[in-house]
């Protein structure tokens, strides 16, 4: 019914903690299939140990050489795998007992509304906790200022609005991850991108996960309306412009992959926000304007301005 995606890569510190807050949920009808992206320390034996323990719940498989990030380990969970309903999970996060329940719940909603055949994604909120599990932020939408109702495929377009670690997706959005992509900035965006395109995307407000914040974090939060964090943002803007060019690259792999199952709008749409790089600064502001993209608070809409 449901399967628990989970990518390793040298997770051994808090491996443990996760897949016993996995075997610890209310709602125990699903499996779990782990792809270790070629570790270098205990990782391979833990899991080894939980696939010995839980052989009907857990399947591992190990990657020959590392994929080069988590986004291949995910996406080759994502393209294997098929399942009424699929799940995201990181190797460092504790899943509070209720998630999967809350999350089926809220997806059967949709499915009620929508229909089974209808891509669908679920997303939730998070906790935000450092190493030690002592909370940061008790919402990360508040912390990181994401607004969960901005769920238009045009928004998607320049701002993810999910968290893969606490996402459930359908058996009708996962056929459309069977091909790769020439280029995605994570996992986790193209499956919102995919779901706001073709369908619908869900969302609860309520925190169903802790999210550990340590320095080997792939992503992690951060705390975007803090004065620190602005300040890192304008001695850092080489950086942020390769972000913005990324969103561009990543729009031209999508109407690349799915052109001819597309609208007519969502073409136009995107043929448009692709053309901005090669416009004049002018006209790119211009047509940014027209597009209504950057919407998100005067300072980030700025910042996008500047960036641009």
């Amino acid at each position: 019914m449901i399967t628990i995606l989970l990518s390793c890569y040298n997770g051994e510190r808090f491996l443990r903690e996760q897949l016993d807050s996995l075997l610890g949920q209310s709602f125990r009808d699903f499996t779990i299939a782990i792809r270790d992206d070629a570790s270098a320390d205990r990782t391979p034996e833990i899991l080894q140990e939980y696939q010995r323990a839980y052989p009907d719940i857990i399947s591992v498989e190990t990657a020959k050489e590392n994929s080069g990030g988590a986004r291949y380990g995910f996406w080759a969970l994502m393209a294997s795998r098929r399942d009424d309903y699929l799940m995201l999970c990181d190797q460092d996060d504790i899943w509070l007992p209720d998630k999967v329940e809350r999350t089926l719940k809220r997806m059967k909603e949709l499915e009620r509304q929508f229909g089974r055949r209808c891509p669908l994604a679920v997303h939730t909120d998070l906790t935000v906790v450092d190493e030690r599990l002592q909370t940061l932020a008790p919402s990360y939408r508040q912390w990181a200022d994401i607004d969960f109702s901005r769920l238009d495929f045009r928004f998607q377009l320049v701002q993810a609005t999910a968290t893969g670690c606490t996402m459930m997706y359908n058996r009708a959005l996962a056929d459309y991850f069977t091909r790769p992509p020439r280029f995605f900035i994570m996992h986790d965006w193209w499956i919102t991108l995919c779901a706001a395109a073709f369908g619908h995307i869900g969302q609860i407000a309520e925190p169903t996960i802790l999210y550990r914040q340590h320095r080997e974090n792939a992503v992690g939060a951060k705390k975007v309306r803090s004065l620190r964090f602005r300040l890192w943002q304008l001695c850092h803007l080489p950086a942020l412009r390769r972000n913005m060019r990324e969103t561009f690259w990543q729009a031209e792999s999508f109407l690349l992959l799915y052109r001819p199952l597309l609208s007519p709008k969502k073409q136009r749409l995107l043929a448009d926000f692709c053309s901005i790089p090669r416009l004049p600064k002018l006209s790119r502001w211009r047509m940014a304007r027209r597009l209504q993209l950057y919407r998100g608070g005067p300072l980030r809409s700025a910042m996008r301005f500047l960036l641009i």
